[in-house]
């Protein structure tokens, strides 16, 4: 008669088991207990504006009534964090502004405890992702503008503010403009001075895109502005061909 022998996991088969499990959504299972882990469920993807909502899932409902994360490198503006009732899902909805072309790294301040009892140390597991560019808060001017590479995030701090950029492609022609609260103008200037859209207050919307004519000569200048009172307008800039 044939015996079956098990032989114990190797490292890589280990692995490979792992990341199995976790591309089909299963909760790994380490001596009967599922393990608490956390990954990220906004869907937003690796790279995030500089004022992200994050949204953090637990693998197992937690026994804490209360977490608190921290950012890795520090966040230079305030945020908040809110776990909802079955205590599975953590909000962070950042109120300020992170540092553009930025990798941070989330982590909790403290072990959190599932309600299995099985724990995770601060150590033991991170959220790591990117921030887009972000505009300097120097470019009130034309001199001073921003160069435009693919997308940039920005806010419009006090009534009366405009940002200036200058589009690293010169070939650019079609902007695109998204508003997060009061919808800001935009208007594209080319080197005759002549205005995209010809409205002297450019238009504005919550989304916006501005078309600039193929004659238009360089360089050219994109303006986001408003005629709002209200301060800390945000909005992203993009551009394409």
């Amino acid at each position: 008669m044939r015996q079956s022998i098990l032989r114990p996991l190797n490292l890589f088969a280990g692995i490979c088991l792992t990341a199995a499990l976790a591309m089909n959504g299963c909760v790994l299972v380490v001596g009967g207990d599922p393990v608490l882990s956390m990954s990220r469920a906004d869907r937003e993807g690796d790279t995030v504006s500089v004022f992200p909502t994050l949204v953090i899932a637990f693998s197992i409902p937690l026994r804490d009534s209360a977490v608190s994360f921290t950012f890795t490198p520090p966040a230079a503006g305030d945020y908040s964090q809110s776990l909802n009732a079955a205590r599975d899902t953590l909000t962070i909805r950042v109120s300020g502004m992170l540092d553009g072309n930025a990798r941070y790294a989330l982590r909790p301040s403290r072990a959190l405890t599932a309600e299995n009892g099985m724990s995770l140390d601060p150590g033991e597991d991170s959220i790591v992702f990117f921030t887009y560019p972000r505009e300097s808060g120097q470019n009130g001017t034309a001199p001073s503008a921003d160069t435009l590479r693919r997308v940039v995030f920005g806010e419009l701090s006090m009534p009366g503010d405009t940002d200036f950029y200058v589009p690293a492609d010169s070939l650019s022609r079609t902007f695109c403009l998204t508003s997060y609260s009061v919808p800001c103008r935009v208007q594209v200037r080319d080197g005759r001075g002549d205005r995209y859209p010809s409205d002297r207050m450019g238009t504005t919307a919550v989304n916006d895109t501005v078309h600039v004519a193929d004659t238009a000569r360089t360089p050219m200048c994109i303006l986001v502005f408003t005629d709002a009172l209200e301060a800390g307008l945000r909005y992203r800039l993009g551009g394409t061909d």
